[in-house]
């Protein structure tokens, strides 16, 4: 184990996550940091943003994890909801998109809409991706209609079954995704079995390591709504992205 854990804020623009990254280097937070890594400023080829710190935990009440790595990643709503679709996309077709391998027409397909959100929030654009507006939108618009980009991730939506397992005032969740079967079980856990819910994770990570297309996390939400908007990958729920993609191929070009 090299990483005891990770978080993610979601906000609403780029300024927002600036402001946040501040905040945290400004801070008098115990924990050591190691690096910041811009990918708004500098995006991956695969179209990948947001900004990473991170850090090298210490706690001196409970030094068993000290020296073990925790990354904060901070994206913009437009951002999530590109990284949601590639997500969505590899688990249903059992690519790496999200690890920059993949087919290479979905690995375009995706480099080009993050360009297009970064035209939007006015950042910096994807390495090898159109600079002029006409030639991207033509481009997203080819690789969309080739690809069936739109019938792919509506059809995972409305397919995937929720299976919703004692959720009622639960305060941890642990959701075991199943691309294969077309399942998510969601089992909910109240503030006082926190063990064991870990066990029951523990349980699932084991079944799950020689099973493709098998997922299992355990998170934290106040309620199951908060816990379908923060976790939208493991549902398939990729609305906004099709709204930005709806966009750009159907708006009028400024």
């Amino acid at each position: 184990m090299q990483d005891i854990g990770g978080c993610r804020a979601v906000v609403r623009t780029v300024a927002m996550v600036r402001r946040l990254t501040t905040s945290y280097v400004n801070s008098d937070i115990k924990h050591k940091r190691l690096r910041i890594v811009d990918y708004i400023k500098e995006p991956r080829e695969s179209g990948y943003r947001g900004v990473h710190i991170i850090y090298s935990y210490y706690s001196d009440r409970k030094p068993t994890f000290n020296g073990l790595k925790i990354e904060v990643q901070l994206r913009t709503r437009l951002q999530h909801a590109w990284a949601t679709a590639v997500e969505t996309i590899d688990t249903f077709t059992g690519q790496a998109l999200k690890g920059g391998k993949g087919e290479s027409e979905w690995q375009h397909f995706f480099a080009l809409m993050s360009t297009y959100i970064a035209r939007k929030e006015k950042t910096t654009l994807v390495p090898n991706t159109p600079v002029d507006e006409i030639g991207l939108r033509a481009q997203i618009m080819y690789r969309a209609r080739t690809l069936e980009v739109d019938a792919h991730l509506q059809a995972y939506r409305a397919t995937l079954l929720q299976l919703e397992q004692h959720v009622k005032g639960a305060r941890y969740y642990l959701l075991e995704l199943d691309s294969k079967a077309w399942t998510v079980n969601i089992y909910g856990f109240k503030g006082n079995q926190l063990e064991l819910a870990m066990s029951r994770y523990a349980e699932a990570e084991k079944r799950n390591a020689n099973q493709p297309g098998a997922d299992a996390v355990l998170v934290s939400a106040t309620s199951l709504d908060e816990l379908k908007r923060v976790y939208p990958n493991y549902l398939a729920d990729t609305h906004v992205f099709l709204g930005i993609l709806s966009e750009s191929v159907n708006s009028p070009v400024p």
